[in-house]
Protein backbone atom coordinates (compact mmCIF):
# COMPACT_ATOMS: atom_id res chain seq x y z
CA UNK A 1 0.00 0.00 0.00
CA UNK A 2 1.06 4.05 -0.37
CA UNK A 3 2.42 5.28 2.92
CA UNK A 4 0.59 8.47 4.24
CA UNK A 5 1.94 11.40 3.50
CA UNK A 6 3.82 12.80 6.06
CA UNK A 7 5.17 16.09 7.06
CA UNK A 8 8.51 15.58 5.51
CA UNK A 9 7.01 14.02 2.62
CA UNK A 10 4.88 17.53 1.90
CA UNK A 11 8.25 19.55 3.07
CA UNK A 12 9.93 17.91 0.33
CA UNK A 13 7.76 18.31 -2.32
CA UNK A 14 6.93 21.92 -1.37
CA UNK A 15 10.55 22.35 -1.67
CA UNK A 16 10.94 20.37 -4.58
CA UNK A 17 7.96 21.98 -6.55
CA UNK A 18 9.28 26.13 -5.18
CA UNK A 19 13.36 25.50 -6.59
CA UNK A 20 11.38 24.47 -9.60
CA UNK A 21 9.06 27.04 -10.40
CA UNK A 22 12.08 29.71 -9.38
CA UNK A 23 14.35 28.15 -12.09
CA UNK A 24 11.20 27.68 -14.37
CA UNK A 25 11.06 31.41 -13.60
CA UNK A 26 14.36 33.01 -13.90
CA UNK A 27 14.16 32.60 -17.20
CA UNK A 28 12.57 34.35 -20.19
CA UNK A 29 10.81 33.05 -22.74
CA UNK A 30 13.74 33.49 -25.47
CA UNK A 31 16.14 31.90 -23.08
CA UNK A 32 13.50 28.78 -22.88
CA UNK A 33 13.64 28.61 -27.00
CA UNK A 34 17.37 29.09 -26.86
CA UNK A 35 17.30 25.92 -24.53
CA UNK A 36 15.11 24.04 -26.54
CA UNK A 37 16.85 25.27 -29.67
CA UNK A 38 20.22 23.70 -28.61
CA UNK A 39 18.54 20.71 -26.96
CA UNK A 40 17.23 20.07 -30.90
CA UNK A 41 20.41 20.76 -32.33
CA UNK A 42 22.41 18.26 -30.11
CA UNK A 43 19.47 15.46 -30.97
CA UNK A 44 19.83 16.44 -34.54
CA UNK A 45 24.05 15.93 -34.71
CA UNK A 46 23.07 12.82 -32.96
CA UNK A 47 20.75 11.35 -34.70
CA UNK A 48 22.88 12.22 -37.83
CA UNK A 49 25.84 10.47 -36.42
CA UNK A 50 23.94 7.11 -35.86
CA UNK A 51 22.51 7.48 -39.23
CA UNK A 52 25.76 8.11 -40.74
CA UNK A 53 27.57 5.12 -38.87
CA UNK A 54 24.58 2.76 -39.82
CA UNK A 55 25.66 3.62 -43.78
CA UNK A 56 28.92 3.05 -43.64
CA UNK A 57 28.56 0.03 -41.60
CA UNK A 58 25.44 -1.06 -44.44
CA UNK A 59 28.46 0.09 -47.35
CA UNK A 60 31.38 -1.80 -46.32
CA UNK A 61 28.82 -4.84 -45.83
CA UNK A 62 27.60 -4.69 -48.81
CA UNK A 63 31.36 -3.46 -50.72
CA UNK A 64 32.74 -6.87 -48.79
CA UNK A 65 29.82 -9.07 -50.22
CA UNK A 66 30.54 -7.94 -53.49
CA UNK A 67 34.05 -8.55 -53.46
CA UNK A 68 33.60 -12.14 -52.16
CA UNK A 69 31.16 -12.69 -55.27
CA UNK A 70 33.49 -11.09 -58.07
CA UNK A 71 35.94 -13.51 -55.98
CA UNK A 72 33.47 -16.44 -56.62
CA UNK A 73 32.57 -15.48 -60.40
CA UNK A 74 36.47 -14.97 -61.20
CA UNK A 75 37.55 -18.70 -59.33
CA UNK A 76 34.72 -19.85 -61.67
CA UNK A 77 36.13 -18.58 -64.82
CA UNK A 78 39.43 -19.46 -64.12
CA UNK A 79 38.46 -23.20 -63.36
CA UNK A 80 36.61 -23.22 -66.74
CA UNK A 81 39.43 -21.92 -68.90
CA UNK A 82 41.45 -23.91 -67.64
CA UNK A 83 39.00 -27.04 -68.61
CA UNK A 84 38.61 -25.78 -71.95
CA UNK A 85 42.95 -25.36 -72.30
CA UNK A 86 43.37 -29.00 -70.59
CA UNK A 87 40.23 -30.25 -73.04
CA UNK A 88 42.12 -28.54 -76.06
CA UNK A 89 45.33 -30.29 -75.34
CA UNK A 90 44.09 -33.89 -74.73
CA UNK A 91 42.34 -33.47 -78.05
CA UNK A 92 45.42 -31.86 -79.34
CA UNK A 93 47.55 -34.83 -77.79
CA UNK A 94 45.20 -37.00 -78.60
CA UNK A 95 44.95 -35.72 -82.42
CA UNK A 96 48.95 -36.42 -82.73
CA UNK A 97 48.43 -39.56 -81.93
CA UNK A 98 46.17 -40.61 -84.74
CA UNK A 99 47.66 -39.24 -87.27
Amino acid sequence: MTEPHTSQSIISFSTLSGAVMATAGAFTLHEWLAIVGAICAFGGLASNIVRNRNTARENRRSNDLKERELSLKEREVAAKWADINMRKKSNSQGGNKNA
